[in-house]
């Protein structure tokens, strides 16, 4: 099965994720990898927020 890029954003809608062709459509394979990768970026920009008010804080 394949996928449009664009399906990623229902897998992360509080990010902003923009794709030079959206309709670009990726093996599943690829989708997958690039949905872990997305995954992996969302949770490092989240534990930054955390440092960062940690850092306000103190």
């Amino acid at each position: 099965m394949s996928h449009k890029l664009s399906e990623l954003t229902h897998f992360f809608p509080d990010m902003f994720t923009c794709f030079t062709n959206p309709d670009e459509v990726v093996s599943d394979e690829e989708f997958e990898q690039m949905k872990q990768e997305l995954g992996q970026q969302r949770e490092k920009i989240k534990q930054l927020l955390r440092e960062a008010n940690d850092e306000k804080s103190n």
